[in-house]
């Protein structure tokens, strides 16, 4: 694997723009965005399987995070008070009690992110601002109790 914009590839062997290139053809340089999700691998296989880590992909992170830290990428448990409509908890801190107490009886079985992120947005369609610091308001989704 060749570093970015390295002087020479040990791919191909070759100096990058030393192509052959049909006549009056010129090269630009393009900038690409990938999502997070580019090349995932099913969950079972996830950032290596049993060698966790993003290293096991992308060999210049050896020793990179076995997880990707969520709370760093903006998606940490809200902090600010309470967006729930008819709610009596009303400060939060990031307290996964307080944010569940918002609309439950603090409840703490059934907590495994996957299971409530779907039941919450996808089946009862509620909004992220009601555990998280950010809204979707695209998605029109709702802050009530129920």
């Amino acid at each position: 694997m060749d570093e970015p914009n390295a002087a020479t590839s040990t791919v191909c062997g070759g100096v990058p723009g030393a192509l052959e290139m049909p006549p009056r053809t010129t090269t630009v340089p393009v900038f690409t965005y990938q999502t997070i999700n580019h090349g995932v691998e099913p969950e079972d296989n996830a950032l290596g399987g049993e060698n966790a880590g993003c290293g096991s992909c992308h060999a210049a992170l050896t020793g990179g995070p076995a997880r990707m830290v969520m709370k760093d990428l903006g998606y940490g448990l809200r902090t600010a008070p309470s967006a729930v409509i008819g709610t009596r908890v009303t400060t939060l801190n990031g307290n996964l009690d307080a944010i569940c107490g918002q609309c439950h009886s603090n409840k703490t079985e059934g907590r495994a992110f996957g299971s409530v992120h779907n039941r919450h947005v996808q089946d009862k369609k509620k909004d992220c601002a009601a555990c998280h610091n950010f809204t979707r308001p695209e998605r029109a989704l709702s802050l009530s109790r129920n």
